[in-house]
């Protein structure tokens, strides 16, 4: 979803053969800007957020994820501009049934 910029793309998180979880982009598209993060967190706003990389790439990116981030409670993805606490843009992570 946009935010202050338009951002496109998909987001999910995978479960790796080893057990451990990746945050995937796929088609990933947002404008360039200074001091942009990927972040995990509980809304929009960056509440509870886990940074997931210091790097923002557009295209398919994968990203792995810490043991200690919580997938079920940050279900949000945000490019973040940490310089000027700006959401860039955003995705909504939902729980796929089994």
């Amino acid at each position: 979803m946009n935010g202050a910029h338009p951002t496109s793309g998909k987001a999910k998180v995978i479960l790796e053969e080893d057990n451990s979880l990746s945050l995937v982009f796929l088609d990933f598209k947002t404008d360039s800007g200074p001091d942009l993060r990927v972040y995990m967190a509980e809304d929009n706003r960056a509440t509870g957020f886990t940074e997931i990389s210091k790097e923002v790439k557009n295209g398919s990116v994968k990203y792995k994820l810490s043991d200690e981030t919580d997938a079920e409670k940050m279900d949000h993805v945000l490019i973040w501009c940490k310089a000027f606490s700006v959401n860039f843009g955003s995705a909504v992570l939902q729980k796929v049934e089994e």
